[in-house]
């Protein structure tokens, strides 16, 4: 049985308090956003991180190199600078990594600190400042069985995603695409679990 790869994005996308939920509706959308996640149908395990580190990896890299500076915020709200080369290692094994920030300038606009100690409140003004000033912001989601990665700009990236997954095929890896706002019931966002070998899957559904 295959690894299974999936890209939801929103595009674009509102921000609301709940930064967390889909979709945001209180302000006209603005900003845009990815969700990575992954299935590992022989284990059934659940998560990004549950897939081999090169079935997502090259991808995610290759988005990120856009913003040549970056930070990790760890759980505790340290925050501390990186080398772009050791996001391949934070990317598979974020366990002190609950965001991640890209920037093209030398320092960031505001302290993210909060996206790591805040409620949902809180963080809002942080993440809106860190995007109006042209960060690229991956927050750590937990999963099943390990993380998935939910990434925040102010710039589409669902293309971007789409060209680098082309780039790099992973044998035994299958990659899919998907609007979230079709994919808001826990059915639906599973899909890989029940329609995977049907005769057809919705036509909202692309795979890579």
């Amino acid at each position: 049985m295959p690894q299974i790869l999936k890209v939801f994005y929103e595009e674009p996308a509102a921000l609301e308090p709940e930064v967390f939920m889909w979709p945001g509706a209180s302000e006209a959308p603005r900003y845009y956003r990815a969700y990575l996640a992954g299935t590992d149908l022989d284990a059934m395990r659940i998560g990004l991180t549950a897939l081999r580190p090169e079935a997502y990896r090259p991808a995610l890299l290759s988005l990120l190199q856009r913003r040549p500076r970056w930070w990790q915020v760890t759980p505790s709200g340290s925050v501390h600078s990186l080398f772009f080369a050791q996001l391949s290692w934070v990317l598979t094994r974020p366990d002190e990594a609950v965001a991640l920030v890209g920037s093209t300038s030398e320092a960031l606009p505001v302290d993210p600190a909060s996206l790591a100690t805040a409620d949902d409140q809180e963080r809002l003004p942080v993440l809106r400042r860190l995007l109006d000033a042209g960060c690229l912001v991956a927050l750590r989601e937990p999963a099943h069985h390990g993380y998935d990665w939910h990434l925040f700009a102010a710039e589409p990236l669902r293309a971007v995603l789409e060209a680098a997954l082309q780039a790099h095929p992973v044998p035994g890896v299958r990659r899919f695409l998907v609007p979230y706002q079709k994919a808001r019931t826990e059915e639906r966002f599973y899909f890989e679990q029940w329609m995977l070998d049907g005769p057809s899957w919705p036509d909202y559904i692309q795979e890579i």
